[in-house]
């Protein structure tokens, strides 16, 4: 395998693995864990010194971090070293075409933090090189020669019209210098998407996709028929798909750190996210805001995980759902701030099994978010026949019903006076006067995962390590105190 971290899979999360995303308990003796930041991805030159910066890792207390650095993927081959490993600025100087993931560990003299990793791409002279001026001008002349194995890296720029077919398996697209924006003006990749993505392990990261429109009104950025895709740091917005994932039993979909946008063309069939029948759905640290009519995240997936994510419609978003779960299966949903408008068609805001619970096991696992409701009447969790949601430890605003089906709470608070720092700006960390301080006990496990929270989306200063202070706070946020 060259330079593709593994997809994040049931039992990684169970154990905590994978870039810092499963659900794991916090430090010991009550130390607040360190958070490693690895730095962004970057191109270089094959044979050019890299600098690796985790000058942006922290510890919640201030105390002094010892830093580790180590080489997890590389291309088969390679002899490339770190040196400083042990230093915040690492160095390394690939030595042949490919990408290199690289994993930071920091401790605090207590506890040291969940690993995060960056990727290096050797691209110079490397398989494929796009952007303006060079020898493929667009995405589409590299996937018309692309072969298996390829890594193809992308210059940040416009490229309208630009519709393209990937076919070959085990490929890296990656932009560089920015985000490489695929615009629609009206063309599309056979009928479907402004990608089409048939190969098999594709990992696409650091790429913009708008303007995605179709005859048969469910254009996305990203059309999804091959085995396992994972998406990094991507945009899609105002396509009338985001991503549109097709039924696949084997294949697992990483999504980390994407933001979604005013996608859906408004008649309720298409959406922001709308992943069908897959092993798995992955969402970690992403952001989904105001889908046009239709559903912010739709998943028919055996196994579906949202962590440490935004969803929100704000004042004047028209999305249905903030998560449906039509097939039901494994729903494991930690810490994230989800937020229903006032004038949404449709009042629920979480649905599990409405299409029919198939999955062997069909249970949500709703834990320690929070979930504001504007509007004036709604239900919170709606379950069908043959589906149940376990609640746990969620901050819950708002009027409406808090289940209607089968399902269970447990250390959910309700309130109408939250005390957000700020409401109506959307941030909804906790001020010392919340009703939700120190008012949970630990969650638990559920379906095999540990349901600890572990990070914050905060909206001012990203993702952080969720701090340990005294008995937990209910919802997505813990107060320093």
């Amino acid at each position: 395998m060259r330079g593709r971290p593994a997809l994040v899979s049931l039992a990684m999360l169970t154990m905590a693995a994978c870039s810092g995303g499963g659900p794991t308990t916090g430090g010991s003796d009550g130390n607040e864990l360190p958070l490693a930041d690895a730095g962004p991805g970057r191109g270089v030159s094959v044979s050019e010194l890299m600098i690796l910066d985790g000058s942006k890792s922290r510890d919640p207390e201030n105390k002094p971090l010892r830093y580790a650095w180590r080489i997890v993927d590389k291309p088969s081959g390679s002899t490339a070293t770190l040196t400083g490993a042990s230093s915040s600025a690492a160095t390394i100087v690939p030595d042949l075409l490919g990408s290199y993931t690289i994993e930071l560990v920091v401790h605090d003299g207590v506890n040291e933090s969940e690993p995060d990793q960056t990727i290096v791409v050797a691209d110079l002279g490397a398989t494929h090189r796009v952007g303006p001026g060079r020898t493929l001008a667009t995405p589409s002349a590299a996937a018309a020669i692309a072969a298996d194995g390829a890594i193809i890296t992308i210059d940040a720029a416009d490229y309208p019209g630009d519709v393209a077919v990937w076919r070959a398996n085990n490929l890296v697209l990656h932009g560089i210098g920015g985000q490489a924006h695929i615009v629609g003006t009206g063309a599309s990749a056979q009928g479907k998407a402004l990608w089409v993505v048939q190969g098999n392990d594709t990992r696409i990261e650091n790429i913009e996709f708008s303007g995605a429109t179709v005859k048969d009104r469910n254009g996305a950025g990203i059309r999804g028929e091959g085995t396992n895709l994972t998406l990094r740091n991507c945009h899609f917005h105002d396509n009338e798909n985001g991503i549109l994932v097709g039924n696949n039993a084997a294949s697992n979909v990483l999504v980390e750190k994407c933001r979604f946008e005013r996608n859906g063309f408004g008649d309720g069939q298409s959406h922001n996210l709308y992943v069908n029948i897959v092993k798995s759905l992955t969402i970690l640290y992403s952001s989904f805001e105001k889908a046009k009519i239709g559903h912010q995240i739709k998943s028919r997936a055996e196994r579906t995980l949202v962590l440490y994510s935004r969803i929100f419609d704000t004042e004047d978003g028209d999305s249905s759902y903030s998560i449906d779960l039509p097939h039901a299966g494994v729903g494991i949903v930690i810490g994230n701030q989800i937020h229903q408008g006032p004038g949404v068609p449709n009042d629920i805001v979480i649905a599990v099994g409405g299409e029919g619970a198939i999955h062997p096991v069909n249970e949500l696992h709703l834990v320690h978010n929070t979930i504001v409701n504007d509007k004036a009447t709604g239900t919170f969790v709606r379950t069908w026949p043959g589906a149940t949601v376990f609640m746990r430890n969620n901050l819950i605003v708002g009027a409406g019903g808090l289940i209607y089906g089968a399902g269970t709470s447990s250390g959910d608070v309700r309130t109408t006076a939250p005390a957000f720092i700020d409401r109506d700006g959307y941030d909804y960390r906790l001020s010392p006067s919340s009703p939700g301080l120190d008012a949970v006990d630990p969650p638990g496990y559920g379906a095999g995962f540990d349901l600890m929270p572990k990070f914050e989306l905060d909206k001012t200063q990203g993702l952080r390590q969720r701090p340990t202070v005294g008995r937990l706070d209910a919802g997505a946020f813990e107060l320093v105190r």
